[in-house]
């Protein structure tokens, strides 16, 4: 007598189950890595603009040329001058924030100078800036800047 053979494979609805969870898992990845990608990004820029502040401050403090320094910021630059913003000058120095980034919020008095006097480093022109993920205001970071000329990240 002849014994039937079966063949093992797996059946369609076994492989659509399988996709379907594969699908699911890439998309949770995919999905993980854009807002670590996004965190990262908005984490150098702020870091680039506290290193701007930072230098400009520094650079007033140790009198070099004996004049004031400061940061002029647009809603996608910061600017570093010498005693006072004058756009396009040959001496700025400009760090054009990434495509994803912006400066949403510029809360500092007297404009958005802020200029650091010569000896002391002290500013005239505190307040925070905020800078933001271009499509998510809520993902941010601020900068506060003191009349002592010191600068942090809140």
């Amino acid at each position: 007598m002849g014994r039937k053979k079966f063949k093992k494979a797996f059946t369609l609805i076994e492989l659509i189950i399988v996709f379907v969870i594969i699908g699911l898992i890439v998309s949770i990845i995919t999905f993980s890595f854009n807002n670590i990608n996004k965190a990262q990004v908005l984490d150098k820029g702020t870091l680039n603009i506290l290193s701007f502040l930072d230098e400009a401050r520094y650079s007033a403090m140790s009198s070099k040329e004996f004049i004031d320094y400061g940061v002029h910021f647009d809603t996608n630059s910061a600017t570093f001058f010498k005693e006072s913003y004058v756009e396009n000058n040959a001496s700025n120095k400009k760090y054009i924030l990434n495509n994803n980034l912006i400066i949403s919020d510029i809360l500092i008095s007297g404009g958005s100078d802020v200029i650091f006097k010569k000896i002391t480093g002290k500013t005239d022109n505190n307040g925070s800036i905020k800078i933001s993920i271009l499509n998510d205001q809520d993902d941010s970071n601020i900068i506060n800047i003191y009349t002592t000329g010191l600068v942090e990240k809140q």
